[in-house]
This record gives structure tokens, sequence and C-alpha cells, in this order.
């Protein structure tokens, strides 16, 4: 997953994120876990030091578009 773009919005702001299935995803930044609903691939788009072992904050953590 790439991340694409960070808007502001009310009441919390969005993420616009591209899967590698292709499909364009808004997602919430409250919500740090993005699932895919089409091919159902999980990232999370921030990561957390030092990652742990197991639970949602072991995820991949998706690359940001340059």
């Amino acid at each position: 997953m790439l991340l694409t773009d960070v808007y502001w919005s009310l009441p919390v702001n969005r993420i616009r994120v591209l899967c590698d299935c292709g499909q364009l995803l808004d997602h919430p930044t409250n919500v740090s876990l993005v699932v895919c609903p089409e091919c159902q691939r999980f990232e999370l788009w921030h990561h957390v030091d030092p990652k742990p072992e197991s639970g949602p904050w072991s995820e991949p953590v998706m690359q940001r578009a340059r």
C-alpha cells in the first residue's frame, strides 16, 4: 500500500491510500490499521518503535508515495 495524500477534515483528518490491488481508499487518521475491502490486505499507516511481536502494531507499514 502507498500513502498518497493527507487532508484536513472534520471531525477527523483523512488519508488517501493506494492498495497494491489498485483500490483507492479514503481512511480516517484516528484508525492506524488500513484494511482494503477489495483484497483484504492490511497495513499500518504509521509505525510504532519498538515494533511488537504480535497484534495490530506488528503488521506491515505502508510506504509513502514520493
